[in-house]
């Protein structure tokens, strides 16, 4: 097994950063998170403790499965500590991950706009964009290896994905003339491609190799999948991911059925092994030619690969706007999150039906329901659950105002109360062709999931305090969703303090609250009597009722992250459980032990 060094998100949920080390001089960092509330890294990083504490001389690529804070926040650290190589994400993480880190940057670093402006202008020098299921060489220095990553969806939130590394030994005499800034040599979609002595005779298509002649020779790869014709797979054409054998989905040559991407082809009846999907990549050519995307995947037994999984934060069914994440084909190495790894969520199907009741027996004594939520993702979730409620109960009657009159849903204020969340919510509505199929039925029936009548956006700071102040007043009912989710800083910090003493207010959680966060006081403190919680360094007194929604979590499950493992059709020797509490991680491994005997989990 090849060496993961944990710099983050180890003993808690926040602060992820692992590092695979490839060999003596060469890794690949995945994640540069941030750490919030009491959690800190095995040497000494924590939230006061910002700047990049390890050594990166050897990290030729940084990979990011999301945009949370959590995974990127240290993204500017890490930056001032020298780090020039590719930063590869997925296309939707491209577009946010800039506005996550000038927010991040004004908000714990620096107001100085040339100051944010030079170091959004090296993250766009440094930026990858990767499709989803794209092979993508890192260039290694002098190292017997070959790395290649790929990015598949996670459904945590838009743009979000698991990633897998595959090491393999370089057969070309040349290492395939990679170059030792990152991302090889060539200029496919923004890269870059040496002509001649560095890369002679190889053609690089998204991100691929294919040597002519020697190497491969007769190989064709179309957006990363090879084709030899001839002696392997005769009269197959590979399209998009999918194949088609002279129109009839069978193989000439018996070569067994075609099935879908995800799930990998049959069985091959010359002895290729396995034929992994077209999107799980590289196999080992049946005539030694090396290596090449092909659909006949190898042995799993080859010792000239290994597969290494970084489940980055996986996302549980039923999401709005996600599709569920699915398994990979193969991972020897497993690094798996474990926020949930001792719970299951309630019925997420039947969630929207629960909140739904949730905020009617908060809003029927005309208070307002404050719900704190991250910007991104949880925001748009919820305003496309909110959607959903107003269009199918608009006249119905659900609170009333401090006169008496009564409010239904359609007359109901939505207010969304964070700059960086409306601009999220925009990139969100650009990015439709990146949502699940229930969404965009809605959008062709022309309703707006992300943007109907009901909701504000509050954007300036003089008008964040004037809300503030006539809410306090009790003039009307509204529901404010507002950051940051653990109310460890951010515009609901604000709310709480003028809100919290008020019987009238409700207080609701949908999501997970970290040790040592305001979010996690108040979910501890708000029903024991004088309870109350520190915000700023004051007192504040809950009074206010508080309620925690089970099924929005944008984290798996237990049995969801147990099907994760269990999904994957050869399964890993060993399975690194983080991301999660002592307790979520022990819980899981002990099911994932009694699940899959022959694999090692490690807490």
């Amino acid at each position: 097994m090849f060496e993961v060094k944990h710099h983050g998100a180890v003993d808690g949920v926040t602060g992820s950063c692992h590092e695979l080390v490839v060999d003596a001089g060469n890794s690949v960092l995945v994640d540069i998170g941030l750490f919030q509330g009491a959690e800190v890294s095995g040497s000494g990083a924590g939230a006061a403790q910002l700047a990049v504490e390890f050594d990166i001389a050897t990290v030729r690529a940084l990979v990011i499965t999301h945009v949370h804070i959590d995974h990127v926040g240290r993204l500017p650290y890490l930056l001032a500590a020298g780090f020039a190589g590719p930063i590869i994400c997925s296309v939707p993480s491209a577009r946010l991950l800039p506005l996550v880190i000038e927010d991040a940057l004004k908000v714990g670093v620096t107001r100085n706009q040339g100051i944010i402006d030079a170091c959004l202008a090296r993250l766009a020098e440094q930026l990858v964009p990767v499709e989803y299921y794209e092979w993508v060489e890192v260039g290694l220095v002098e190292s017997p290896y070959r790395l290649q990553v790929r990015l598949s969806p996670a459904g945590h939130i838009l743009g979000s994905a698991y990633v897998t590394c595959r090491v393999r030994r370089d057969l070309s005499p040349k290492g395939l003339g990679l170059s030792p800034k990152g991302l090889g040599s060539y200029d496919v979609g923004g890269h870059s491609m040496a002509d001649g002595s560095i890369a002679q005779g190889i053609e690089l298509v998204r991100g691929h190799s294919m040597a002519d002649g020697s190497i491969a020779q007769r190989i064709e790869l179309v957006r990363g999948h090879s084709m030899a014709d001839g002696s392997i797979a005769q009269g197959i054409e590979l399209v998009r991911g999918h194949s088609m054998a002279d129109g009839l989905g069978e193989s000439p040559k018996g070569l067994g059925s075609y099935n879908d991407v995800a799930d990998g082809l049959g069985e091959s009846p010359k002895g290729l092994g396995s034929y992994n999907d077209v999107a799980d990549g590289l196999g080992e050519s049946p005539k030694g030619l090396g290596s090449y995307n092909d659909v006949a995947d190898g042995l799993r037994e080859s010792p000239k690969r290994w597969d290494v999984v970084f489940s980055g934060d996986l996302g549980a069914p039923y999401a709005p706007l996600l599709s569920a994440p699915r398994s990979p084909y193969r991972a020897d190495q497993l690094v798996l999150e474990s926020t949930y790894g001792d719970k299951n969520h309630e019925d997420r199907r039947s969630r929207r039906k629960r909140l739904q009741g949730c905020m009617e027996r908060a809003l029927a004594d005309g208070g307002v329901v404050l719900v704190p939520a991250f910007s991104i993702g949880r925001t748009q979730e919820l305003l496309y659950e909110i959607e959903a409620i107003i269009h199918a109960n608009a006249e119905k009657d659900i609170s009333h105002t401090a006169y008496g009159r009564a409010v239904n849903w359609s007359e109901l204020d939505i207010i969304i109360d964070s700059p960086l969340a409306s601009e999220f919510t925009e990139v969100y509505r650009e990015l439709k062709p990146y949502w699940d199929k229930e969404a965009k039925r809605r959008v062709e029936g022309g309703r707006h999931p992300l943007s109907f009548e009901q909701l504000t956006t509050i954007d300036s700071h003089e008008l964040h305090l004037q809300t503030v102040a006539y809410l306090a007043k009790q003039k009307r009912p509204a529901i404010v969703i507002a950051a940051s989710g653990m109310c460890a800083g951010g515009r609901m910090v604000n709310y709480l303090k003028a809100l919290l003493g008020d019987a009238r207010n409700d207080v609701v959680f949908v999501g997970y609250q970290a040790q040592g966060t305001p979010g996690r006081d108040i979910l501890k403190y708000h029903d024991r009597p004088g309870g109350y919680v520190m915000l700023d360094g004051e007192k504040y007194t809950i009074n206010a009722k508080v309620w925690q929604m089970g099924g929005y979590s944008a984290h798996a499950g237990q049995k969801d992250l147990v099907n994760f493992v269990k999904r994957i059709r050869y399964k890993p020797v060993q399975v690194k459980l983080v991301h999660g509490d002592g307790e979520a991680k022990r819980a899981l491994q002990g099911v994932l032990q009694r699940e899959l005997p022959g694999t090692e989990v490690v807490v």
